[in-house]
């Protein structure tokens, strides 16, 4: 299946967010620019979020981030919307998760807001990629430096996706200040975390704009 914007239709990566409060995983992604479009009738009893390079389907349902199948969505017009600029995926040991999702680490640097050591990556092709995660997806990988978010998160779900940075207007009035962002240093700089509905995520991190 595909997703389509103002009558076209293209691959995007997917998401599912499940959770046991929808409605504030909603409001958190309208925070920082994704808008609500129609899905396709799989997806009837989930609330479907888009981003300029990604969807998000937030259905109701334990505390997860995962992978989605495809969705095809339409929309009215089109509006500039917020990039996914990067998926976190939790490990507890980043050279080992790199080799077997088929990624090179180019830089680690510290999320203080997680507590995480975040090791930016590029692929390398072989590996599980395939089978993981959508091509063309950016991963950050996020090992716990501390007994933090990132900890808490790994101990109730295990490894895998668990937060999504995205590129944001950090000084618009109706962004992540509104809804009790916490700032602070994030993989991608310095950023917002969205108040989470649980401790142990998952999470939205708003980050800056890419330079131009």
């Amino acid at each position: 299946m595909g997703y389509g914007v103002g009558g076209s239709s293209v691959h995007r990566p997917t998401l599912g967010w499940h959770s046991a409060r929808p409605q504030q995983v909603i409001d958190q992604l309208t925070a920082v620019g994704a808008t609500r479009v129609v899905g396709d009738p799989e997806t009837a009893d989930a609330t479907v979020m888009a981003l300029a390079d990604a969807v998000v389907v937030v259905h109701s349902g334990p505390e997860r981030l995962s992978w989605h199948e495809p969705v095809t969505v339409t929309e009215d017009g089109l509006l500039p919307l917020p990039s996914l600029a990067a998926v976190g995926w939790a490990t507890v040991e980043i050279r080992r998760a790199a080799r077997q999702l088929g990624l090179r680490v180019t830089d680690e640097r510290s999320d203080d807001v997680l507590g995480a050591t975040a090791a930016l990556t590029v692929s390398r092709g072989g590996g599980d990629a395939s089978e993981l995660y959508p091509s063309g997806t950016r991963l950050v990988l996020l090992e716990p430096s501390t007994e933090g978010r990132l900890a808490a998160a790994l101990a109730r779900s295990g490894e895998g996706p668990v937060c999504l940075y995205i590129a944001a207007d950090l000084g618009a009035s109706d962004r992540p200040g509104s809804v009790g962002g916490r700032s602070g240093q994030t993989a991608l700089g310095l950023g917002a975390l969205l108040a989470p509905i649980a401790r142990s995520g998952p999470f939205v991190l708003a980050v800056p704009l890419p330079s131009r």
